[in-house]
């Protein structure tokens, strides 16, 4: 897969830094790869366009905001090849529901 396949929304900056700070040690390098591997996404940033249709979403799909910025991110960014990738029950039906390919298949 080349850079320009991976798309992510600007607080999966944020989640992944928390993420690899509570589960990793300082040694183990996770921090200092993910900050070289940042570059290489395609970043949907939170303009108010997305933060308009996060809301909305949050309010109907009863999605947690970080969840409605996620999903909105990727109905901003919708290529016909876009698959929405998460571990997240919640958003992987709401992004179902929403006519996006969602991964894994099964949670």
């Amino acid at each position: 897969m080349d850079a320009g396949d991976w798309l992510t929304s600007r607080v999966a900056y944020v989640e992944t830094t928390r993420a690899i700070a509570l589960g990793s040690r300082s040694e183990d390098g996770a921090a200092a790869a993910f900050v070289s591997e940042w570059p290489s996404f395609d970043v949907v940033e939170l303009t108010a366009a997305v933060a308009e249709l996060a809301a909305t979403l949050a309010a109907d799909a009863r999605l947690r905001p970080v969840e409605a910025i996620h999903l909105a991110s990727a109905q901003i960014a919708a290529t016909d090849d876009l698959v929405l990738a998460t571990w997240n029950a919640q958003l992987r039906t709401a992004a179902a529901e929403h006519g996006h390919a969602v991964l894994p298949e099964r949670l």
